[in-house]
């Protein structure tokens, strides 16, 4: 299973956004980070052998960033490799020692190496959301070119006229796209995890 894309998009909107106008492109890219943002992981597409480094728990669970753990085939705890075979772990992505044993409170003290993510079918309404979000950027008035700011300006050439802005209007709209499908984005959320 693939990331969104452009072509994604195109067939979303049929044909309105092209998949091969870079704009497109760039709706999506941002559409895909807000997104991120408010889950507080990727969500889709299955990542394998993904390396997620977190603080460590102090407990005896430790809450690795991720809903939908597929797999855990390593994990180290400050610079010990651990045995996945005397972990147990759940599709939620919380993870204990068989032993009964706690986690280090070191903070970034955990590497794992997992499987994790929903399948394209598993998150079809996530995706739905993100292109929908996608699509309802692309409406909002939203300047392109010509007009900005030199605040926003982030490379200048004078011969061969070369300007590129930052995509700081593109992550607004994402955000403003955000709230009229937040109660799907909602759903694939993970628990803040908090520890003192």
């Amino acid at each position: 299973m693939a990331e969104l894309s452009a072509t994604d998009v195109a067939g979303f909107t049929n044909g309105r956004l092209a998949a091969d106008d870079p704009n497109t492109a760039r709706f999506l890219k941002a559409a895909l980070a807000v997104a991120r943002r408010a889950a507080l992981w990727h969500v889709s597409p299955v990542i394998t052998n993904g390396v997620v480094t977190v603080d460590g728990a102090g407990g005896r669970a430790l809450q690795l960033p991720t809903k939908k753990l597929n797999d855990l085939t390593a994990l180290v705890e400050d610079g010990t490799n651990i045995d996945p075979d005397v972990l147990s772990w759940s599709e939620t992505g919380l993870v204990r020692k068989k032993n009964r044993g706690c986690w280090t409170r070191e903070f970034r003290g955990v590497k794992a190496t997992i499987t994790h993510g929903y399948t394209e079918d598993e998150a079809a309404d996530w995706r739905h959301a993100v292109l929908s979000m996608t699509d309802k950027m692309s409406l909002q008035p939203t300047p392109m070119s010509g007009g900005r700011s030199d605040a926003e300006l982030v490379m200048k050439k004078i011969d061969d006229v070369q300007y590129q802005w930052s995509d700081s209007q593109l992550v607004l709209a994402a955000e403003k796209a955000l709230y009229t499908v937040s109660n799907i984005i909602d759903w694939y959320q993970l628990n803040p995890v908090y520890y003192l």
